[in-house]
């Protein structure tokens, strides 16, 4: 059993690192012509030999200063930069964030929702609306409302990631983790913005710290219900802000099955998980009838148009405005309604994908370099309100980095291998393989790899230090 999961694990993590790496590689020497992507490879190399040097020193301030006070000040660090972030640069409203304001603020202030056509279309964006509202209607319908809740989402989620790698690694892996989620450069640049990325993020990291949690202590019976009904709720709110939740319990059911490496408790995790689904399942039904009572009509279940655009070999996966148009056309046609438009668009997505006039090796190709080959999405957000060389600088910095933590992922990733690791650790990996797997189903973008940044420092924390043995 146990060598069988350990070749499963294997197999997960070579897919895994496969296509971080093969975007790796797309995004810089695949995208020559812009110098800039190759440069921040080349800066990255020596800060990731910078950052294994000086993890793996043998004195370290953070046994010194213990669990409580080094994630403390860690969590005052996170905190306060983000904070000076927001109140000194301002990022324009528009795209999507647009939606997201827009929508939030005519709830906050009873008004009708002016999109609620577009919302019907588009469900999961009432999910971050819907919370965003809360606390317009309680501090006013100001943009940096928005800002500070992004400030606080953003610092809840340093914390989960450093309890989650507490319990899989030792305390200065946890330090190092919460030290490279503070200082990361996009996740800085995004927390400006009205969008919804930090709050499916903290939900989501919120339920791999309980289960991580239950994994750790031994799950009672009393535990497991309670545990099962939060985990429940808390991935219906990720539903609710972003369609992920799926990936989350497919993951969480493979690891019981095939990574496991032994029965023992089996039967207690899947009961677990259906509680999970005995709440997740009838909240995502309420929460449907709720957004028909909001914009009028049933909400489309389906992601019609998300898969035809994902199928569109000119853009690479990318947004299309022909497309958008089509689904309009949908939409506005005769007796037409948002159920029926997605419904068109998935035909529609069948037609294309069945024509014979796709690259299907070209087409995976643009998609994992649109998702993954670089993280300049947030530093071009900035430059339509940036001087150039603002841009420029940012957006090598957020490469950069991001480069820096993939090579970092490489070896956490082998780390995990090498120690024969058969805990809930290997559902980060495995849900971060499912999710980039499902993005070269549907529409692709830079921002949409954004939950997969607090994965890679998890992977790459794993690996900053000499330290082998689990805490």
């Amino acid at each position: 059993m146990k060598r069988f999961s350990h070749v499963c694990t294997g197999i997960m993590l070579i897919l895994f690192l496969l296509l971080l790496d093969a975007s790796l590689l797309l995004g810089t020497f695949g995208s020559l012509p812009h110098r800039s992507y190759l440069l921040s490879l080349l800066a990255a190399l020596p800060l990731t030999a910078a950052l294994l040097w000086l993890a793996r020193r043998p004195a370290s301030l953070f046994e010194r200063w213990g669990e409580g006070r080094t994630g403390l000040l860690l969590a005052c660090l996170c905190f306060g930069l983000n904070l000076l972030w927001v109140l000194c640069v301002r990022t324009p409203i528009f795209g999507d964030a647009s939606a997201f304001w827009d929508t939030a603020s005519a709830l906050a202030e009873g008004a009708e929702l002016e999109n609620a056509s577009y919302l019907a279309l588009f469900p999961h964006l009432l999910g971050y609306s819907s919370f965003l509202s809360l606390f317009l209607r309680l501090f006013g319908c100001r943009p940096i409302v928005a800002y500070l809740l992004n400030v606080c989402l953003c610092t809840l989620s340093g914390l989960l990631l450093y309890r989650i790698t507490l319990r899989f690694g030792t305390l200065r892996q946890a330090a190092w983790a919460f030290l490279l989620w503070a200082l990361c450069p996009s996740k800085l640049l995004y927390n400006g913005m009205v969008l919804s990325d930090g709050l499916y993020t903290c939900l989501l990291l919120s339920v791999f710290d309980l289960l991580s949690a239950l994994e750790r202590k031994g799950i009672a019976w009393k535990q497991l219900i309670l545990s099962g009904l939060a985990a429940g709720v808390l991935l219906w709110a990720v539903n609710a802000s972003r369609p992920l939740a799926l990936i989350a319990i497919i993951a969480l059911f493979l690891w019981l099955l095939f990574l496991r490496g032994t029965s023992r408790g089996t039967g207690r995790w899947l009961a677990l998980m259906a509680l999970l689904l005995l709440v997740y399942v009838p909240l995502g039904r309420l929460w449907s009838a709720h957004i028909a009572q909001l914009v009028g009509e049933e909400p489309a279940p389906i992601p019609g148009y998300n898969i035809y655009v994902g199928f569109n070999q000119e853009t690479g996966g990318t947004y299309s405005v022909e497309d958008m148009g089509l689904l309009g056309d949908y939409r506005w046609a005769e007796g037409g309604s948002a159920v029926k438009a997605q419904q068109q668009m998935l035909e529609a997505a069948k037609d294309r994908i069945l024509s014979g006039s796709i690259q299907f090796p070209r087409l995976i190709a643009d998609k994992l370099r649109n998702l993954l080959g670089n993280d300049e999405g947030a530093a071009y957000s900035m430059g339509r309100d940036f001087r150039q060389h603002s841009f420029r600088f940012f957006a090598m910095l957020s490469n950069t980095c991001y480069y820096a933590l993939l090579l970092l992922a490489n070896a956490g990733c082998c780390r995990l291998w090498q120690g024969r690791e058969q805990g809930l650790v290997l559902c980060l990996p495995l849900f971060g393989l499912g999710l980039i797997l499902a993005q070269l189903l549907v529409e692709v973008s830079i921002r949409y790899h954004y939950i997969l940044i607090p994965i890679l420092i998890v992977l790459a924390a794993l690996c900053l230090s000499s330290e082998r043995q689990r805490r």
